[in-house]
């Protein structure tokens, strides 16, 4: 409290007091009258009620304030569980998308893994072999996907051609390099996003050293930093996956033709 309770009675006591000293005193020299003496003792009771008056003041400013820091204590508490809930929310959502993907890529995975794993008994293979138009020519495919490189290299070899793969582009350089002088590839694959050399740039290299060689890019995305122009006076084919096999080895077939 900022005032003590008692306050205005120890202000009339000490007023009382006063004015009985002043009573003792005043009947022995007989200076002091009565109404004197109730002056001051109205005096007293006046200053009595103001300092009540003010306690009181005093008294409900202090439970205002107490009040308030309640109320914004309160506000704190609702602003923290709300933002917590928030949190939380996002979180759990957020959580939820990543199991959602992961999920879809384990069950696309799955599937490539299957058809690469699928037990071909000889009469099926055979069967499948003279059903697709034999192919010729000897190819370089270019993937850091595992799981594509060996689908697309099983469409390849299944068809009948021959098939030579490498997992990044400086490989892929490697490899381009190396058949050079003795039986260079018809037709080099690469698919574009890769570390450190995209297709784009896998395309350009060697187009720099053989203008003859067939060139195609792979790509999934919208991630392709040329022109159809640019490609087309580069002679650089562009294959949008996904690609089945029967759409893949189509593209291979055509680009062989040109």
């Amino acid at each position: 409290m900022l005032i003590g309770s008692n306050t205005s009675d120890r202000i009339i006591q000490i007023v009382s007091v006063f004015c009985a000293a002043i009573i003792s005193i005043s009947t022995g020299i007989g200076v002091i009258s009565k109404p004197i003496f109730d002056n001051l003792e109205k005096l007293a009771r006046t200053e009595g009620a103001k300092a009540e008056d003010a306690e009181l003041r005093a008294r409900t400013l202090e439970e205002k304030l107490e009040e308030e820091i309640a109320a914004r204590q309160k506000a704190i508490i609702r602003l923290e569980e709300k933002r917590e809930s928030a949190l939380k929310e996002v979180k759990e959502r957020h959580q939820a998308e990543i199991s959602e993907v992961r999920r879809e890529f384990a069950e696309l995975k799955a599937q490539y893994r299957n058809v690469l794993s699928e037990k071909l008994t000889l009469e099926d293979l055979l069967s499948a072999r003279r059903m697709a138009r034999k192919g010729s020519g000897k190819i370089l495919l270019i993937d850091d996907n595992g799981d594509h490189r060996d689908l697309f290299r099983a469409y390849l070899q299944l068809a009948g051609f021959i098939v030579e793969c490498a997992d990044t582009g400086v490989h892929g350089l490697r490899e381009y390099h190396a058949a050079r002088s003795s039986e260079p590839f018809d037709l080099v694959v690469t698919d574009n996003s890769m570390p450190e050399l995209t297709g784009i740039e896998v395309v350009k290299l060697i187009r720099l050293e053989d203008p003859r060689t067939r060139l195609a890019i792979l790509t999934g995305h919208n991630d392709i930093a040329l022109t159809e122009s640019e490609l087309a006076e580069m002679s650089v084919q562009l294959w949008h996956k996904p690609l089945n096999q029967e759409a893949f080895l189509g593209h291979v077939r055509a680009a062989l033709a040109a």
